[in-house]
């Protein structure tokens, strides 16, 4: 779990931080639903690395033998013929491009700013005291699952705090 957390909000910041460097162009976006939920968003960035885990002794109880396979098949992201954790750049940016929508863009505006934090904080908040449903419609919480979780173990209040690191590198940069 501390490397999935490492390598995601890392390299979420990379890529943001690093907007102008190219990665390879991984063409085929229409396989990104890694997690075989029926929708792409960055939780299929965790089921991809947590399959790359379970090859160092990590076992994910809720990755099935279909989803092993089906990142086995789609995950070459670099096109070398071996699905491996140097792909994650890539399948972040495919995500990414894919759904139009960095990650931790939960308001969908693309753009991460102070808002998606507040957004993520709130709902952060509300799952604490059972509210959820009361502060949020079902889009925004699909929306907020989907997009709000750096760290690939639930939204929480280092989400909100990543998502207000990310805004401040894009206001350096101008952005």
């Amino acid at each position: 779990m501390k490397l999935k957390k490492l390598f995601a909000g890392v390299l979420s910041a990379m890529v943001v931080a690093s907007s102008s460097i190219a990665l390879s162009s991984f063409a085929d976006t229409t396989n990104l639903d890694y997690n075989l939920d029926g929708k792409v968003d960055y939780q299929d960035l965790y089921a991809f690395i947590d399959c790359q885990e379970e090859i160092n002794g990590n076992v994910f109880d809720y990755l099935t033998d279909e989803m092993r396979a089906y990142i086995a098949l789609n995950g070459d992201a670099d096109g070398n013929g071996i699905v491996e954790l140097r792909d994650m750049p890539d399948v972040l940016k495919a995500i990414e491009n894919y759904t139009g929508s960095p990650l931790l863009d939960v308001n969908r505006d693309g753009s991460v700013t102070a808002v998606d934090s507040s957004i993520i904080l709130k709902y952060y908040a509300a799952s604490q005291t059972g509210n959820v449903s009361d502060s949020f419609t079902e889009t925004e919480i699909e929306s907020i699952i989907g997009f709000g979780d750096n760290s690939g173990d639930g939204v929480d209040a280092g989400d909100a705090s990543d998502a207000l690191v990310i805004y401040s590198i894009q206001s350096c940069k101008g952005e």
